[in-house]
């Protein structure tokens, strides 16, 4: 309705001239036109031509009643809210007539002045809240009609159940992915994650959909090797009261078995550039497989650390497994007669040595280049560069400090000196683990980061446990060739 003033419209309906004059007098000081009609008759023609918010009618009239009349008005003008008005004390009577005649409100005849300014004034706020309603059902019922088109025409499956997940509706791609007609998907696949291994996620998903109004995650089925983007949200009535949720599934299986050809290929690559460093150094003969394993060791544990939960997850963990073998992929570059020197480096020697990490970076930097900075290829050229780094700042190449460090550096630079430690080497004899433990404490907080350090010291069986199962063998006294591309020609041919 479109009112032609902008003060709301109350209608006062009596045949009683004084008590419409005495009603139109008390209203006056309210913020509202009153209009008067001697009779139902007269007010019938008024709100015809009138868009009244208020009525108010009195019950015993000649030609028709006050209840007769609101129910007319209820039918032809359903927004008008309506009052009623009588000396009747009758209650079942009066009952029965507020029931049919839908009346918000009913006064006593004569009206207190106070109780009839408030009863309008209520009337007034409760057709204001009726039109807020119909407002919201009239954009609710074009959302659905919009929902409707993007439902049943939507490329990728959708769904919609009810609140507790059980299915109600499909659209057509739903059941071309399925193979299934919407009744038997309805059958076979009664609930939104049925099939998928979140099933029994359920309740879980249900919390965070009703909390929050919106849930998504990737789910899987090894066993079909599918997977998909499910994205669940919640639908509200005109009240804004959850009554449904709808759901929609993208097949990502696809682009799944290209990421996972991609890491194959990326693995083939690490293990190929780890192969190659550690032919060019002989000593590190099992020394790759054991600090892989201690740095997953690591980043495990402190997968459920308050400063690293929302850094480490199962893809950082696997990323960290597979990249740590490259740490010194640099070697490749540093000369013979420094890298496979038996005794100390001089300072010269040394610095040469130190090039290793920038090496490194560079050649893994120019390897991955292509591929994305996600990669375990990137994450392997962070570690190459920093993994000699010290969280004083003390360390090499950039002297950087604590959190300027990498986490995966951090990591793999306790467990590449931890190995290195336990290790014999052509220069020095193995140390037992607590001659180790000893050194990596007492370098915390200088060398090592104090947090990895305690995840050392909370996994030290398992570190044991993988020492012990993945040993040297003896170490050469001296190196027989010196002619690097001799080996990687060599290399080459053992993998023909």
């Amino acid at each position: 309705m479109v009112h032609t003033t902008q003060l709301p419209q109350v209608l006062l309906v009596d045949d009683e001239p004084l008590i419409l004059s005495s009603y139109g007098r008390t209203l006056r000081g309210l913020d509202v036109e009153v209009l008067l009609a001697e009779g139902p008759t007269e007010g019938l023609k008024v709100l015809e031509s009138q868009s009244i918010d208020v009525v108010i009618a009195d019950y015993r009239m000649p030609g028709m009643n006050g209840d007769e009349f609101l129910e007319q008005v209820r039918d032809l003008w359903p927004d008008t809210v309506r009052l009623l008005n009588t000396a009747y004390a009758d209650v079942e009577v009066v009952e029965d007539v507020v029931r049919r005649g839908g009346i918000f409100r009913f006064l006593t005849k004569p009206c207190d002045p106070k109780k009839l300014k408030d009863a309008v004034r209520d009337a007034l706020e409760q057709h204001n809240l009726l039109l807020e309603k119909k407002v919201r059902s009239e954009k609710l019922q074009l959302d659905l009609q919009s929902f409707r088109k993007i439902f049943h025409s939507a490329l990728d499956p959708m769904m919609v159940s009810d609140l507790n997940g059980n299915l109600i509706e499909v659209n057509e791609a739903f059941s071309k992915a399925s193979g299934l007609s919407r009744e038997q998907a309805l059958v076979e696949r009664p609930m939104i994650l049925c099939g998928w291994e979140q099933e029994e996620r359920w309740p879980e998903v249900l919390q965070i959909v009703l909390e929050t109004g919106h849930w998504s995650d990737e789910l899987c089925h090894k066993a079909e090797e599918r997977y998909a983007l499910m994205s669940i949200s919640v639908v509200h009535d005109d009240e804004g009261k959850p009554f449904a949720l709808v759901a929609a599934e993208k097949d990502v299986s696809v682009r799944r078995r290209l990421e996972q050809e991609s890491r194959a290929a990326q693995y083939e690559v690490i293990l190929a550039l780890a192969k190659l460093a550690e032919y060019r150094d002989p000593e590190t003969f099992a020394h790759l497989e054991r600090m892989r394993r201690y740095s997953r060791i690591l980043t495990r544990h402190l997968a459920s650390h308050p400063k690293f939960s929302a850094v480490i997850d199962n893809d950082y963990v696997d990323a960290v497994f597979a990249s740590s073998p490259l740490h010194d992929v640099g070697k490749v570059g540093i000369p013979d007669s420094v890298l496979l020197k038996p005794g100390k480096l001089t300072q010269e020697e040394w610095k040469v040595m130190q090039l290793h990490t920038r090496i490194g970076a560079e050649i893994l930097s120019v390897a991955g280049s292509s591929l994305s900075q996600k990669t375990w290829l990137a994450m392997a050229n962070i570690i190459a560069l920093q993994h000699h780094e010290k969280v004083d700042g003390t360390g090499y190449p950039n002297k950087l400090a604590g959190d300027q460090i990498d986490l995966a550096a951090r990591i793999v630079a306790l467990a590449d000196a931890y190995d290195a430690i336990t290790s014999k080497r052509v220069y020095k004899d193995a140390f037992d683990h607590l001659e180790a433990r000893k050194r990596v404490l007492d370098s915390s907080g200088s060398h090592f980061d104090p947090d990895i350090v305690q995840a050392f010291l909370d996994t030290e069986e398992e570190f044991l446990e993988v020492r012990g199962r993945y040993t040297d063998p003896d170490v050469p006294d001296t190196i027989q060739e010196t002619n690097v591309l001799q080996r990687i020609e060599r290399l080459l041919a053992s993998h023909t």
